[in-house]
This record gives C-alpha cells, structure tokens and sequence, in this order.
C-alpha cells in the first residue's frame, strides 16, 4: 500500500537472491523497432542503506545475443537510491531490432537482496499501430467452441432446461474466485457468470427470463478451501424461498488452489456435496496470461470421474494467445479478463448448454454420490461453518464456546463487488473472532463432535499481527501466522482435523509465545460431523499450559454438553448506542474536520477514514468529543464514517456506522 502516485498501491520486489533479479514488463506490444522512447519510474528501498537501482532494456539481438542496455547512459551501474526516499529514473532507448520480446527491467546491480518498490512506471513515445486483435465471426466462433472441453453427462442439465422453458423457478449458481467475482473490470455486471446467466434467462426462461434466479458467491483471491466453508452461507441461503439447492453450480476456482491446503480435496468436496443434493455442476477453467492454466489439467480428473461439463478458456485461445495485440483485447491485467474476455468465456458456456440441449437425453449418472469412490477425497463434502454469531445452543455438535481473549471484532475486512444480501461493499467475515492488541491471554475454546475441522484466519501486511498456537485435545498441531508482508487481509486455511469418523474434541487457540502483546483474528471454522449424538462423550483433554517444574500438571475440566455456564451478577447488558449522524466533512489545506451529532449515552465514537469506498488500508482514530480534525492528508478523494460506543466495564459496545461522508483535499 506504500505508493508514490496517484492509486493505493506500488509493485513490490521481494525475496531477491541475486543481482539480477528484478522486475521486468514485456514492451514489444507498444513499441516501434528503431524508435526513441522516453521512460520513467519512481522506485524506493527501506533497507537503511544507500542502493543502486537502475533501468535497463533487455532484448535477443538478430545475432541471437541477450543485451542489457541502460536507458541512461551516466547511470551504467544504476542510481544512487537514499533509504526511504522516493528516487525516479529516467531516460531514453532506442528499440533496436531483435528476436522475441523487447523488455522493460528494473534491478539492484549492487545488491542481492534488496527489496524495493516502483510505482508511477511511464513510456512516453509512439505506440505500435498494429497491435489489434480483432478476430472476425468465423475466428470467434471457433474460439467458442474450442473453449466447450466437454458436455458431460446431460441428465440433469436437460432437466433444467426444460424446467426453465416451463416457467419453473431455476437458481444458477456460481461459486469461485476474483474471476468469477467480476475483479479487474467495472462494472462487475460484465463478468462471465452475469453475462452468461443473464443470457441463459433470455434464452431458455419466461417472461424475459424472470423466472432464472442469479447467484454471485465469488470471492477474490480465495481457494477452494475456502469456498467449501462458505458454501452453505454463500450459495444455500441465498437461493429463493422452498429452494435447498441451486438447480447449476458453476465451480471456478482452478487458476486459485495452487498450494491449496487441502490439496483439492475442498474443490472435490463442493463437487460432492452439489451432486448429492440434485445439483447440476459445471467446472470453469479461467486462465492466466501466457496461457497459464495453474491447476485445470489437474482438475479435469474430477470432472473426468463424475462426468460433468468442462469450460476451458485456456483451450479457447490456445491458437491466438501469441498474436499481436490479443493481450489487450483479452486481459485486463495478467489475471483477470476485460469485458471481451469476459464476453468469450460465457460464450463458451452458453455453446455448452446449447450443445445439450441438442442432445439425445442421457440416464443420470449419478444415483448414489455416497457409492462413488472420491478421487481425492470426501472428508470435505458437508462442511457447515461456525462463526462469533454461532452459540452451543443453535448447533447440535457443539458443546460449548468459550472465547477466551478472542472476544474482538475485526472491522478492517476486504468486501464483496457485488451487492450481497442486499447490501453494497459487504465485508466477507463480519462475524469474526479478534483477539485485540495486548488483550487476555486466555485461550479461544470450542468443544465439538466432528471429523474434519478448518480454520479461516486472516493474513496481514500489518506488523500488529502475530501467531497463534492450534491444540487439539491438549496437543498442539500448528502455529498460524497473521502477519505476512504480503497479506491483504486475505483468509489463509489450517485444516485441524482430518478423521475417519467423529468424535468430541477440544479445539484451542491461544496467542503464541512472545505474540502476547500482538493481534490475531480468526474468520471462521470449517467442520464436518458424521451426525452421531456427542452426548456423554468426553474429548481426551490434556493441559496445553507447560507446568512449573514441581508442580503437577492442572487437571482441565471435563467439558459439559451445552454452553458453559457464567457467574450470575447483578449487571445490566450494556445496550449498543445508536446511529452517528454526520454532520459535515469539510477539507481546508491538508486538514480535514468531521463533525457529528451526539449520540445519547455514547462513551466515545470511533472515526474511519480512507482514499478507499471500501476503506481498504483505512485509518482510525477514537475521541470523546463530536468532532476531529484530520491533518497530513494528500491531494486525494477520502471517505469517512464514525460509529459510537458505550462502556461495559472495560469492554467496549459498538453501535452502527454513519452513511460514508465525502470530502476531498
């Protein structure tokens, strides 16, 4: 998030071993050969020394020769770059003639670990003209087809278009991630799962399609993993009233499972669980640039032993990937289509179904999902999540919570693209545990009858975040880690338990040691259970407390079926104060004051602001008063909302947000 420019971000160079190592952008899509271009890019290192960065062209003369040239000649060992200082490079090059890509290079020739970041990168010049790619009708629609990889089974496919015709409710589903969420293009109606629901309703509902149901579970950046956790409350909840199960599933979540933890057991488990419940599924391919297909290769074996349809972009433009100017009409970036790539892979979905349509009818190969031997596996099909706003009392396999010094929420969440329940910019883990900053040491505790367990937590490039130590039954199985400098406050998965059938387990998480002072927050749990009554079953609990050298171990309480009970006092539950009414946001220089009415029994209000609509890498700050005065702001858009609290003891009670209030600097 540290930048220079305009935007929230900067590219950055880590984990470098070498002096070469670097950044490089391939140029030969916008460049002339024998033409002058002017570049500039603004770079900086925190190392706490002086670096060398420089610029270089990189290119395969006709000699077959690799050259490294630099765009200005006075730096041929690179600039000089000041630790914590912005630094721009600059100059000039000429694109000689060459064989393959013409590259754009950004490396420490003086260094080779530094890590750096570059921002505001410009090449000023005359563009390539002959960079369109336009492919005509017949080009198109070979595209569309080839992306068909196959139909499956049509049993049930059929079915549902046949209920579509009649006028019968039809719910299409599509779960996956930042493709399927419509990331990298504006507006998010674009993407491929819209486009092509919207279509199918068209073509195969009544009355303009009013009868076709659309459901958008993608979620950016997350595997299958975590789709599995989710899917109850992202999929089955949504669908309209007296309806159980989306009629289609479309999986998209290949190009995101590489290192999945479960190893694409998850991604089996959503296949299983929509089949046996009457689904149709469907498996999407996305791709990445230079056709990188990520998993799908390994993912057609699922699809292979279930007999389900295959959309595979990678197949559809496996023949002009390489042509000129094709990069710009597919891409939005190197992951995420624009409106054409979007456009093509719904396309290739709708020449799916209407290839089914035209087929002879084929008996369901799917009678019992139970009697299928799983490819991966099955411990995943069923999961039912638990989160903050779960108690023993509303889940059978629970038997008790206690959370400890996890008793925080964490507002500071990335939010869906789409509208989701109804509501804009919602956050995808509002009920969270957090365990606050210098908070009680005391461990999160839950006592529950499962066979698989999973833990969504969060992964922070803030330095407030630390560890945690998982036990199961007194044993500890893992240390999660928060902080990455690298996370975005994305959900990182730890699959806890895997067993054959359930039983009662304690499960506990409790802050590492030496992370007593930092913060950790878990999303949410993941866990299966074969349905057995846990009455009268006691987990194994052993103490996860080292004991003092002559002492024996405390004995840990055997746990109660139910919620542990709690003190009675004579204490009134602290209500949540009302809504914050803003004012005025009003901007003068580079300060900013936001004022707001006083909200009757508040303790205190807390403000948020951010350049971000959906206060990403926002700022907040607490006072007593109805007012605050923002300084050191830059030339940019900000965004603000204040909510008030209560005290209840030490413990702070929140009430609702303000409407987002706007000013600019």
């Amino acid at each position: 998030s540290e930048h220079y420019g305009v935007g929230n971000n900067s590219l950055s160079c880590l984990n470098r071993t070498a002096t070469w190592h670097g950044i490089q952008l391939p140029i030969s899509s916008y460049v002339k050969v024998g033409n002058t271009y002017d570049f500039s890019a603004y770079v900086k290192q925190n190392t706490g020394e002086d670096v060398n960065i420089n610029m270089l062209l990189q290119y395969t003369d006709t000699n077959g020769e690799l050259k490294y040239v630099p765009v200005n000649s006075e730096f041929q060992e690179g600039k000089t770059c000041k630790s914590g200082e912005w630094v721009e490079l600059s100059g000039s090059g000429v694109i000689a003639e060459n064989k393959g890509d013409v590259a754009l290079c950004i490396e420490c020739p003086n260094s080779e670990t530094a890590s750096f970041l570059v921002d505001e990168l410009t090449i000023v010049g005359e563009p390539l003209s002959d960079n369109k790619f336009e492919p005509d009708a017949e080009l198109y629609r070979s595209m569309v087809e080839k992306g068909v990889y196959k139909t499956g089974n049509n049993a049930r496919l059929k079915e549902v278009i046949k209920k579509a015709r009649e006028g019968k409710d039809v719910s299409l589903a599509y779960i996956g991630g930042s493709v399927t969420e419509g990331g990298g293009y504006n507006p998010n109606s674009a993407c491929y799962a819209e486009v092509s629901a919207t279509a199918f309703a068209q073509k195969y509902g009544v009355n303009g399609g009013e009868n076709v149901h659309f459901i958008n579970a993608g979620m950016s950046g997350t595997p299958s993993d975590i789709g599995i956790v989710r899917y109850d409350r992202d999929v089955i909840k949504r669908l309209p009233s007296g309806s159980d199960h989306p009629d289609v599933l479309f999986i998209e979540f290949a190009v995101n499972d590489s290192g999945c933890a479960t190893k694409g057991g998850a991604y089996e488990g959503l296949i299983r669980q929509a089949l046996k419940s009457g689904s149709a599924v469907v498996l999407v391919f996305s791709v990445f640039n230079n056709l990188n297909r990520v998993c799908e290769l390994d993912y057609r074996k699922y699809g292979e032993k279930y007999e389900l349809p295959m959309i595979s972009t990678a197949n559809a433009i496996e023949n002009v990937y390489t042509d000129n100017g094709f990069y710009d009409w597919f891409f939005n970036d190197q992951y995420h289509p624009n409106r054409n790539g979007y456009k093509l892979m719904a396309d290739c979905i709708l020449e799916m179904i209407d290839q089914v349509d035209k087929e002879e009818a084929e008996e369901d190969n799917i009678k019992d999902v139970d009697s299928i031997n799983p490819v991966t596996s099955s411990i995943y099909e069923g999961i039912k999540m638990i989160d903050s706003s779960t108690s023993a009392d509303s889940d059978n396999a629970i038997g008790a919570i206690n959370v400890g010094g996890f008793s925080g929420k964490d507002s500071a969440l990335p939010t869906f693209q789409y509208v989701y329940y109804g509501k804009a910019n919602a956050p995808w883990f509002p009920n969270n545990w957090q365990r606050p900053k210098n908070g009680s040491t005391d461990p999160l505790t839950i006592d529950i009858n499962c066979q698989t367990f999973m833990l969504v937590y969060k992964e922070s490039s803030e330095s407030a975040y630390g560890s945690a130590d998982l036990y199961v039954d007194g044993v500890k199985k893992s240390t999660l880690k928060s902080y990455n400098k690298t996370g975005w406050n994305n959900g990182k998965v730890c699959v806890a338990l895997k067993e054959k059938t359930s039983s009662m387990h304690r499960i506990e998480l409790k802050m590492s040691e030496g992370n007593e002072d930092k913060k950790f927050t878990l999303y949410a749990i993941g866990y299966k259970t074969d349905g057995k009554d846990a009455v009268g079953i006691d987990p194994p609990v052993k103490p996860t407390a080292k004991p003092e050298p002559t002492l024996a171990p405390t004995p840990t309480p055997t746990p109660t079926v139910g919620p542990t009970a709690s003190p009675k006092t004579n204490t009134k539950k602290v209500t949540p104060p009302g809504k914050v009414t803003v004012k005025s946001a009003k901007a003068k220089g580079k300060k900013a004051t936001i004022k707001w009415a006083k909200v009757k029994g508040a303790a205190g209000y807390q403000v948020q602001y951010s350049t971000s609509k959906k206060f990403k890498n926002s700022k907040v700050l607490t006072t007593k008063k109805t007012s605050v005065t923002i300084k050191k702001l830059k030339k940019k858009t900000y965004y603000v909302k204040v909510k008030a609290y209560k005290l209840d003891g030490k413990k702070k009670v929140y009430g609702k947000w303000s409407k987002v209030k706007r000013f600019k600097v």
